[in-house]
C-alpha cells in the first residue's frame, strides 16, 4: 500500500529521475485546426505508455493533459517508484515547455482513477508546485482542480 506521507516526503525532495532526458525531448508546436498543439509520449519501466499534450487556442494560453495510453485507468497498477518517476517526467516536460515558450498561462490537470477523483490530481499539483515554487518568472495559482501557471509579466500589465 502506498502511504500518502511517503509520497509527500518524496515530493518534498523530488529526487526521482524522469523517464526521459531533456535533450531527447522535442516540444515543437504544430498547428492542428484552430489549435496550437505539442504532443509526445514516453514509456515506463513496466511498459505503460504515457501520452501528453499541450493545446492552445491562443499562442499565449495553453492547457496540459497527460494520460495512460491504451489501457483502462482502473486496471493500472504502478509501484511508488514508477509513479514518482512519471510525475518527475511530467515536471521535466512542463519545465522545458515553459523555458522554450513565452506564454501567459498554462493550465494543468492531473490524472484521476475512477472512484478516486481528486486524489491523484492533488498529488500531481503539489508535485508541480514544489518544483516550480522557486521559479521567478511564474506565479502559481491552485484552484483546487487545476494548477494555473501564470507568467508574472501579465500581472504587471
Amino acid at each position: 500500500m502506498i502511504k500518502l506521507t511517503n509520497i509527500l516526503k518524496e515530493i518534498g525532495d523530488a529526487s526521482s529521475s524522469p523517464y526521459i532526458s531533456s535533450d531527447a525531448l522535442s516540444l515543437d508546436i504544430k498547428k492542428s485546426g484552430h489549435f496550437n498543439v505539442v504532443t509526445g509520449k514516453f514509456t515506463t519501466d513496466s511498459g505503460l505508455t504515457i501520452k501528453y499534450e499541450f493545446r492552445g487556442v491562443d499562442p499565449e494560453i495553453y492547457g496540459f493533459e497527460f494520460m495512460i495510453d491504451e489501457a483502462p485507468q482502473h486496471s493500472i497498477k504502478t509501484t511508488p517508484k514508477e509513479y514518482l518517476r512519471i510525475m518527475s517526467s511530467i515536471v521535466l516536460i512542463v519545465n522545458k515547455f515553459l523555458s522554450e515558450n513565452d506564454i501567459s498561462e498554462l493550465w494543468i490537470s492531473g490524472a484521476d482513477k475512477p472512484g478516486f477523483e481528486g486524489q491523484k490530481n492533488k498529488i500531481y499539483i503539489k508535485y508541480v508546485e514544489s518544483l516550480l515554487k522557486n521559479n521567478s518568472k511564474y506565479f502559481l495559482k491552485n484552484d483546487g482542480d487545476d494548477l494555473i501557471i501564470i507568467n508574472k509579466k501579465i500581472l504587471s500589465k
